[in-house]
């Protein structure tokens, strides 16, 4: 178990990312500090506390047998109080490690190939509800990058003209995604990536128990 305690100015609107020294394989990134405690602490210093545990401190639950990751904690305090945090308006983002270090039961991937300029439709099922879809696109060489436009549809194959959802890659620099990372890295998205979050594919529980086929083309 690491534990790191660090103190804070509650008027800090940056970014934070909080690990904990040696062998550490997680990460919380919050917004800004001040957005986990808008009232301040007119009382003490303040301060967080980060925990990451490489075995589950709560075994003795019966239902411990689901937490298969490393355990996390952040908590916010105010002088010797822990200040309980609500009503974020940007999320926060955490990274762990599976304990079987596999994304078996939470990500479906498929991969298949296409000879350049003869790319083929590739069909393939969603595994479960709610989740995002993200689609990578590789050559087997650099020295000649190529635009390509994918096009992505539900129940049959697209068309340049019919289809569902569409991109053209490579994204432009402005749509890339990243995670602050230690010591000022960030960890960034391919421009040759595309990302359809889980409010725009709109997965249900009937496109899972229905083994609903989608199927993606593209054009380079």
């Amino acid at each position: 178990m690491h534990v790191r305690i660090k103190r804070e100015d509650p008027s800090d609107g940056s970014e934070k990312l909080y690990t904990v020294g040696g062998q550490s394989d997680s990460f919380v990134r919050v917004p800004s500090f001040s957005s986990l405690l808008p009232d301040g602490c007119p009382d003490g210093e303040v301060g967080v506390q980060f925990l990451e545990s490489n075995f589950n401190p709560f075994e003795y639950s019966n239902n411990s047998r689901i937490i298969q990751s490393d355990v996390t904690g952040l908590a916010v305090k105010c002088g010797n109080m822990t200040v309980p945090v609500s009503g974020l308006d940007e999320p926060l983002d955490i990274l762990t490690r599976r304990e079987n270090k596999s994304l078996d039961d939470l990500m479906y991937i498929f991969t298949a190939s296409a000879p350049l300029g003869n790319i083929s439709v590739f069909q393939f099922f969603a595994k479960k509800n709610m989740s995002s879809m993200s689609f990578s696109v590789d050559f087997n060489t650099t020295l000649f990058p190529h635009d390509v436009t994918l096009w992505l549809s539900k129940h049959e194959p697209p068309t340049p003209d019919t289809y569902d959802w569409t991109a053209t890659l490579p994204v432009p620099e402005d749509q890339l995604y990243n995670i602050p990372w230690i010591n000022g890295t960030s960890l960034t998205s391919s421009e040759y990536q595309w990302l359809l979050p889980e409010v725009e594919v709109d997965i249900t529980d009937f496109d899972v128990e229905n083994k609903t086929k989608y199927y993606i083309d593209g054009d380079p």
